[in-house]
C-alpha cells in the first residue's frame, strides 16, 4: 500500500462523477512478454486484473498473450493484483503479483511460467456424497499467502484437478459459501510430482453470520472475517471469509466460544474491531459490526544489506501494554506492510519469519496521529539461535511457556520474536550477540514456578540444557460460596495458584470430593461436617498444603427437625418430621448420615471406628416412608450383640434421648 494509492482513489471517484462518459476517461496499458522456463513464449494466457481493495474483477482489452507471448492490455488506472491464467490443458503454473501500482502506464518486461504438477483428488461429505464447487489452496508451511491456482474447484462430481510447483504444502479445503460445511486443513502434504491425493471428508458446522459497515451505516466489502477460539487463541479455518458488496457474510465453525474479528482491508482506512466472546451451539447471527476510521500506516522492512523481508509481522501495543488487532501487517515480497490503526502512540514489534538468522525489533513511543503515517525503515540485524526445551520435573514438555531476555545484571528487557515454547516444549529464538538472564515463565493453569537461567553467553547458536520448571506450591484466594448446609454436598470453587493434578480440598480435617483440578482452579463438593466457622486447606501430592482460615461455614438447616426417639423390642425407633434437607443421625455406637427424602441412609463410621458398623447398619437399617418424601421412621438395631443402645440422638439439631 502506498499513499499515492489512497490519493488516486479520491481523485478517481471524483473524475468518474464528472466525466460524461467512460469513453473519455484516462487508460493505461500494462505490457509485457509470458515465457516459460527455456524463455519460448506461451500462447493463450490471459492477463486479469482485480482491484485489490474490493477483490472485484476489473475489465480490460488485449488481455491474451499472441502467439509469441507478448500482450498489452488497456485498463483504468488503479491498483490491482495481476493475474496470469494459462489455457486450459497445459501445465504451466499460474501466477499472481499483488498490489500492482497500475496508475501509468507499465511494462512488466519477462513473466516466467514455469512447468508444474498436477494434483487431483475427491471431496465428499461423511455420507459419502460428492460436494461440487470445493476449492482447493495451497499454502508452504509457516506462511499466510496461499500460492496462486487456477481451476482449483471440484466439479459435480467432487473432484478436482488442477496444478501447483512441486513442494510441500498444508492444502485448505473450502465448501461454497451457503453450504453448512467446515473448512479443512490437511499439513504438510509433500508433492513432488503429479499426484491423486486420498479422498477428503467435510463435517458440518453452525452458521456464524452478519453485517459489517462503516460508522455512517454504508456496507464495507472484502472485510476478512476471523474466529478465535476462546480456549486456545487458535485461528479456526474458514471458507469465504471476506464480506460481499452489501457487507454481509456466513462463515461456518464448529461447537465452541469465540472471538470474532473484523479486519477491512487498508484503502478502506477503517479499523480492526473484535467481538466479546460468541458461544455458538447452533447458527448465530450477529449484530450489525460498525468500523470506525483510522490512520493509514506504512513502513518497510530490511535486513542490514537492504534487502526486503518477506512476512515479517508487525503487532502495535499501547502505552498500557495492550496489543492493538490490526489487519494485512505482514510485509509483503517488497518488504512493504501496510495497516489502519487509530490515531495515537504505541510500541510497535517487528518479528520476522521463523528459521530466519534475523532479531526482532522493537519500537517505543511512535506517534501515529498523520494520515498516512510513514514510519521509517526498519533493519532487522543478524543474530543467532538460542534454542531448547523446556519441562517439569517429571521431564513432560510444557507449552507456552514465555521466554524473555533481559540484560544480564539488570532489569532491562531486550525484545525477541517467536519467544515462547511449542508443544513439544521447544524453542528457537534468534537474539543478538551478548549476556542475558532469560526468564521462563509458566501459564498460571499448569501450576509450575518460573526459572531464571542467568549469565546466558550468547555469541554464536546457543543450545541450553533442559529448563526444569518446579511445582510452584498451592495458594489459596478465594472460596465460593462461602457457605453452605451441614450435610454437605455443597459445590465449591477454590481459586488460587500453584494447583496440581491430584490435589486434595480438606475442612478442619474432613475431605471433600474435589470433582476437578486446574492450575487455578478446584472445584468439589463438601463433606457432611457439623455446623461452624472452618477453615480451607488444599494439599498438593508432594505434601505442600495452603490453609484460608474461616473460610466456609457449615449451617444447619432453617426448619428444625421434629425428632421422636422410642423402643420398639431390641430396635431404636427415630421419627422425623419433614425438613426437606439431609441431617445427621447419631447415637454413643453409631454415627449415620441419613438422606431421608431418599429413604436411604449412608452410613459414616463408628465411634469406636469398628468397620461393621457401615455393613451392619445396612443390614439392619430400614427406613420407612409416611406421607411425606422425606419425613417417615427409621429402625436401627445395634451391630453389637443385638441388643439396643441408650445414648444421645440428634438429627440437624433436634434431640431425643432413650
Amino acid at each position: 500500500m502506498t499513499p499515492v494509492r489512497i490519493r488516486f482513489l479520491g481523485f478517481l471517484a471524483a473524475l468518474v462523477c464528472l466525466l460524461p462518459s467512460p469513453a473519455l476517461a484516462a487508460f493505461v496499458t500494462l505490457s509485457g512478454t509470458v515465457t516459460d522456463s527455456n524463455n519460448v513464449g506461451i500462447f493463450g494466457v490471459t492477463i486479469d486484473l482485480v482491484d485489490s481493495c474490493t477483490a472485484q474483477p476489473v475489465g480490460s482489452s488485449g488481455n491474451v498473450t499472441s502467439s509469441t507471448g507478448t500482450f498489452s492490455l488497456t485498463a483504468l488506472p488503479g491498483i490491482y493484483d495481476v493475474e496470469f491464467r494459462p489455457a486450459l490443458g497445459s501445465v504451466f503454473t499460474a501466477k499472481r503479483i499483488r498490489s500492482f501500482n497500475l496508475t501509468t502506464s507499465q511494462n512488466l518486461g519477462q513473466v516466467i511460467l514455469p512447468n508444474g504438477v498436477v494434483v487431483s483428488g475427491q471431496v465428499t461429505d461423511s455420507a459419502g456424497v460428492a460436494l461440487s464447487n470445493v476449492y482447493l489452496h495451497f499454502f508452504p508451511p509457516g506462511s499466510s499467502e496461499r500460492v496462486y491456482t487456477i481451476r482449483d474447484s471440484t466439479d459435480v462430481s467432487g473432484n478436482y484437478s488442477t496444478v501447483v510447483a512441486a513442494g510441500t504444502y498444508n492444502l485448505r479445503y473450502g465448501p461454497p459459501t451457503g453450504t453448512p460445511y467446515l473448512a479443512l486443513v490437511v499439513p504438510s502434504v509433500s508433492i513432488q510430482g503429479n499426484i491423486t491425493l486420498p479422498t477428503v471428508v467435510l463435517q458440518t458446522g453452525f452458521s456464524v453470520s452478519g453485517a459489517v459497515t462503516n460508522t455512517a451505516g454504508s456496507p464495507v466489502i472484502n472485510v476478512n472475517i476471523n474466529a478465535i477460539d476462546t480456549v486456545t487463541g487458535a485461528g479456526i479455518t474458514l471458507s469465504h471469509d471476506r464480506s460481499d458488496s452489501n457487507g454481509l457474510y456466513t462463515v461456518e465453525v464448529p461447537a465452541g466460544a469465540y472471538y470474532v474479528q473484523w479486519e477491512p482491508p487498508p484503502c478502506t482506512l477503517l479499523v480492526s474491531e473484535q467481538s466479546a466472546a460468541v458461544s455458538v451451539s447452533a447458527d448465530v447471527t450477529m449484530p450489525t459490526q460498525a468500523l470506525p476510521a483510522g490512520v493509514l500506516v506504512e513502513g518497510k522492512v530490511t535486513d542490514t544489506n537492504g534487502s526486503p523481508v518477506v512476512d515479517v509481522n508487525t503487532d502495535y501495543f499501547t502505552p498500557a501494554g495492550v496489543e492493538v488487532l490490526t489487519a494485512d501487517d505482514h510485509t509483503d515480497s517488497t518488504g512493504a506492510f501496510s495497516t489502519v490503526i487509530m490515531a495515537g502512540t504505541y510500541s510497535i514489534t517487528y518479528s520476522p519469519p521463523r528459521g530466519l538468522r534475523l532479531a526482532g525489533v522493537e519500537l517505543t513511543g511512535v506517534s501515529m496521529t498523520a494520515n498516512p503515517t510513514v514510519l521509517p525503515t526498519v533493519k532487522l540485524p543478524t543474530g543467532f539461535f538460542v534454542s531448547g526445551r523446556v519441562v517439569t520435573a517429571g521431564g513432560m514438555p510444557v507449552d507456552n511457556v514465555e521466554i524473555a531476555f533481559f540484560l544480564a545484571g539488570t532489569s532491562t528487557q531486550v525484545y525477541v520474536s517467536h519467544h515462547s515454547s511449542d508443544p513439544t516444549g521447544s524453542f528457537s529464538i534468534v537474539s543478538v550477540a551478548g549476556t542475558y538472564d532469560i526468564l521462563f515463565t509458566p501459564p498460571a493453569a499448569t501450576g509450575l514456578s518460573p526459572v531464571w537461567r542467568r549469565g546466558v553467553v550468547v555469541s554464536a547458536d546457543t543450545s541450553l540444557s533442559d529448563t526444569v520448571l518446579p511445582a510452584a506450591p498451592p495458594n489459596v484466594t478465594s472460596v465460593a460460596p462461602s457457605a453452605g448446609t451441614d450435610a454437605g454436598g455443597q459445590t465449591v470453587t477454590v481459586t488460587g495458584t500453584g494447583f496440581q493434578a491430584g490435589a486434595t480440598l480438606g475442612f478442619e480435617g474432613v475431605s471433600a470430593t474435589v470433582v476437578s483440578v486446574s492450575g487455578t482452579t478446584i472445584m468439589a463438593s463438601t463433606p457432611a461436617r457439623p455446623a461452624g466457622v472452618t477453615s480451607v486447606t488444599v494439599t498438593d501430592p508432594g505434601g505442600a498444603t495452603s490453609t484460608m482460615a474461616a473460610a466456609y461455614a457449615f449451617q444447619e438447616p432453617a426448619a428444625p427437625i421434629g425428632l421422636t426417639v422410642s423402643l420398639s423390642g431390641n430396635d431404636v425407633v427415630l421419627t422425623w418430621t419433614s425438613t426437606g434437607q439431609t441431617g445427621w443421625l447419631r447415637d454413643r455406637i453409631l454415627q449415620c448420615r441419613l438422606r431421608p427424602d431418599q429413604g436411604t441412609l449412608a452410613v459414616v463410621e463408628s465411634r469406636d471406628r469398628r468397620t461393621e458398623c457401615a455393613k451392619a447398619v445396612f443390614r439392619y437399617g430400614e427406613a420407612r416412608a409416611g406421607g411425606h418424601p422425606d419425613a417417615g421412621a427409621l429402625h436401627l438395631r445395634s451391630p453389637f450383640g443385638g441388643g439396643r443402645r441408650r445414648g444421645l440422638v440428634r438429627a440437624s439439631g433436634a434431640r431425643g434421648a432413650l
